[in-house]
């Protein structure tokens, strides 16, 4: 160990105490030494230059000027090129991890400097006459002085330049043997003691305001880590893991997480994977994405795993942490904190499953099936040559399942609905995609290169499976099953027209008798005649006002008062008689009449319900075309001003399918008419729910959930846990709740359970005539009078003086 180093560290222990052996402590001593040292060097270069220049000038005419100047040049040399040297220092920030090498540095400078000082002033000293020279004397002083205040945080520099110029200078003053200079040399050692003496009192004070800091950033850490912990209900906790990959900290809450004692568990850095396999556990995502952190020493961000016994039990953690080094910037492990996240990725694969896939059967979706085909379509169209590829669009559709529905209740319904899907995957087997379109509506893609039989001995097979009896409920149950086939590429060029012809393909199998399946073929666009014809029945229908609405209530739950209506429309023909609102509503949007049919909707709605009480309000669909109109909002106020209903009366709903195309218009286009008091809700969420950012980041109002959901919560222990989480993600999100579906009293135990603001069903009442809503808000003012509600009274009697005067 050499001498400066010896020395640094000898004061190091003097100034630091018991915090000595902290490599912490040092190195933040370190630190604060130099950058104090750094602040005042201009000041220590002033001082230099002010005295080499003022015994230059006051020796110039003599014949020590020459001497004076040899001297100096090298003095100043040597304090420009320190000068240069912090400058270029100062413009970078002092690092955390400071080594005693750059305190040695210093040291040594301010050695050499004081060696040349002192020589210099010790020579001129002794050059001039028996009386000393005040000059000289005063620059001593100022030397000593400058030095002691630049480098008392710094005791082995201080000693270093204070020593070598006051010896050589006391030497020099001591030569002249005077009473004078006797006593000025006295005076200089106990100016020089003076000096050191206040130099390691200004050091200690530096060491002790150092420790502070590092005990107050340590109990700041504690603190922001018991906060985090209250925060969050006590899910986090602090781990830490050495430079060996064993965990010191942490290790109780891990363990309990997954379940097993990890205790003895060593990670290995370059393979965590390792720990995990080697005790028998399963690791799912992202640990990969750890493991790469820990190779290259990066900081852990929020990084979720999963871990467990079995894929089933798997438990999830979020962790966090940066990589810890020592003084000498060697690396000693990491440290973090960690998150059981497992309920909230259990709710997220929930969430995530209903956008993929039907509730009720756990196929796919609408939305995602026309996604796959989609893919094949991007697929066929990187390889426009590759005709190997053969894929079969099937639209399957029960025949006779309304019957079941009204004649043994939806309940029956579902489950024959499940059974099918089951039959479904049976028959079609695993070459396929199956998916729930709707109701009793079905599809698949088969990839004919990957089954053995082609697809019409597939169809073949679904016809047969379907029509044999179905059991359940304690009863059998005969329906069939028409399908329509379709060819990617041969019959459409994207997946809208492959679609088209597949449903063409079941509207001719239907014709057929039912019971069968068909292949398109392009003479079956007849059915395309159809629909135009269908299309202008509609416009013309919408002008003479044919269409009615009706609306349908929904209730409190609190006290299952009244508390609005849901406008529905329904259309009546003279040739094609009562037309269902899932027939007319997509042929409206496939032919541009949905605009003209939501404006009427809207318009007809609020005429009538600015006759209801002022409690009551109005709710009605808006589908994607009408809202993304540009001149939705101007129709809108028009609208409610020219029927005079209140703006937050109406409550306007919307499917996410509004936010497909350019999400932060629309959110914009919402923000714009709830600033004028009308409310909006999600509607049928979890049948095409895409993602949760629509919740969060949309001003929603409202949350309805499908009555699918109720009907197979009903049954089944997994589906009414999902229903659950919808309900609570609801509740979360301060958002009101209503949920559809409602149609037995046996319903109402569960539904209690969820919390929800609205009810709404057949049990609590049926789509009402406009001629008949007045009966029905009268008989519910009766019954919350017998309930002992006033207030309903007069919201009834202000409703019959709105009618009269209207």
């Amino acid at each position: 160990m050499s001498l400066l180093k010896s020395l640094v560290l000898h004061f190091e222990r003097k100034i630091l105490g018991k915090h000595a052996h902290s490599k912490l402590a040092t190195s933040a001593l370190r630190k604060a030494q130099l950058q104090r040292v750094i602040s005042v060097n201009p000041l220590m270069v002033l001082v230099c230059y002010a005295n080499a220049f003022a015994l230059i000038i006051h020796f110039w005419g003599t014949e020590l000027h020459f001497l004076a100047i040899s001297f100096m040049t090298p003095v100043l040399a040597l304090v420009t090129y320190n000068a240069y040297g912090v400058y270029r220092f100062r413009s970078r920030p002092v690092p955390d991890n400071v080594g005693t090498s750059a305190v040695e540095k210093v040291t040594l400078f301010c050695s050499i400097t004081a060696i040349l000082w002192g020589a210099a002033l010790a020579t001129l000293f002794f050059a001039t006459s028996d009386a000393p020279d005040f000059i000289i004397s005063a620059v001593i002083a100022g030397m000593l002085g400058g030095g002691a205040v630049a480098l008392s945080f710094v005791p082995s520099a201080l000693l270093a330049f204070v020593v070598p110029i006051a010896i050589l200078s006391t030497i020099a003053i001591f030569t002249h043997q005077t009473v004078d200079t006797n006593l000025l040399g006295i005076l200089f050692l106990i100016y020089c003691f003076i000096l050191v003496r206040a130099g390691m009192v200004f050091a200690k004070n530096l060491a002790k305001s150092v420790c502070k800091d590092l005990e107050q950033q340590k109990n700041a850490d504690t603190i922001s880590i018991l906060l985090n912990e209250y925060a969050e209900g006590a899910s986090d906790w602090l781990w830490e893991i050495d430079s060996q990959g064993k965990m010191t900290h942490g290790v109780e809450h891990f363990s309990s997480a997954i379940g097993t004692d990890i205790s003895s568990w060593r990670f290995e850095f370059e393979d965590v994977h390792k720990a995990f396999v080697s005790n028998n556990l399963y690791v799912l995502e992202n640990l990969d994405a750890i493991q790469k952190a820990f190779v290259e020493r990066n900081l852990i961000q929020e990084i979720t795993f999963g871990a467990g016994t079995s894929k089933d039990t798997m438990v999830w953690i979020e962790v966090s942490g940066k990589p810890l080094f020592d003084a000498e910037g060697t690396f000693t492990g990491y440290r973090g904190f960690a998150k059981n996240r497992t309920v909230e990725v259990e709710d997220q694969k929930n969430i995530e499953f209903l956008a993929n896939n039907d509730a009720m059967t756990g196929l796919l979706n609408r939305s995602s099936f026309f996604s796959k085909v989609d893919d094949v379509y991007k697929a066929l169209s990187r390889e426009p040559n590759n005709s190997t590829s053969k894929f079969a669009i099937l639209y399957i559709d029960l025949d006779g399942f309304k019957r079941i529905n009204d004649t043994k209740g939806h309940a029956a319904g579902d489950a024959v609905l499940v059974e099918v899907s089951k039959r479904l995957k049976t028959a079609i087997g695993e070459a396929a995609i199956i998916a729930r379109l709707g109701g009793d509506e079905f599809a698949a893609m088969i990839d004919e290169n990957k089954t053995e039989q082609s697809v019409e001995e597939i169809a073949e097979a679904i016809v047969k499976s379907i029509a044999n009896p179905i059991q359940s409920c304690a009863q059998e149950f005969r329906l069939s099953t028409s399908i329509g086939i379709a060819f990617i590429d041969k019959d459409g060029s994207d997946t809208q027209s492959v679609v088209g012809s597949a449903d063409t393909a079941l509207y001719q199998a239907k014709n057929s008798g039912k019971n069968c399946y068909r292949v398109f073929d392009p003479s079956m666009n007849e059915q395309v005649h159809r629909m135009n014809i269908m299309r202008e029945a509609l416009d013309k229908d919408l002008d003479n006002g044919a269409l009615k609405l009706v609306f349908q209530p929904f209730f409190k739950s609190t006290d299952h008062s009244l508390a609005g209506f849901e406008a529905l429309a329904r259309w009546e023909h003279e040739e094609f008689g009562f037309v269902p609102p899932d027939v007319f509503i997509p042929l409206a949007e496939q032919t541009g009449l949905i605009n003209k049919l939501g404006d009427w909707a809207l318009r007809e709605g609020c005429y009538i319900a600015s006759f209801w009480p002022s409690h009551m309000k109005l709710a009605v669909n808006v589908s994607v075309p009408q809202f993304q109109q540009e001149c939705f909002i101007d129709r809108l106020e028009d609208i409610l001003r020219e029927t005079q209903m209140e703006a937050n009366r109406l409550e306007l709903e919307i499917t996410e399918a509004v936010f497909a195309d350019n999400p932060d218009a629309i959110n914009e286009k919402i923000s714009k008419i709830k600033r004028l008091g009308v409310s909006f809700s999600l509607d049928d969420f979890g049948t095409g729910f895409s993602s949760l950012m629509y919740l969060i980041k949309f001003p929603f109002d409202k949350l309805k959930i499908d009555r699918s959901f109720l009907q197979q919560a009903e049954r089944d222990e997994s589906a009414k846990k999902v229903l659950q989480t919808i309900a609570h993600l609801g509740t979360q999100l301060k958002m009101e709740t209503t949920i559809e579906g409602i149609e037995t009293a046996e319903q109402l135990p569960m539904i209690s359970e969820l919390n929800c603001t609205y009810l709404q069903g057949y049990y609590f009442g049926r789509p009402q005539q406009v001629i008949d809503i007045g009966g029905f808000i009268a008989r519910d003012v009766q019954r919350m009078l017998v309930k002992n509600s006033a207030d309903n009274l007069l919201d009834f009697e202000e409703c019959a003086r709105k009618v009269s005067t209207k």
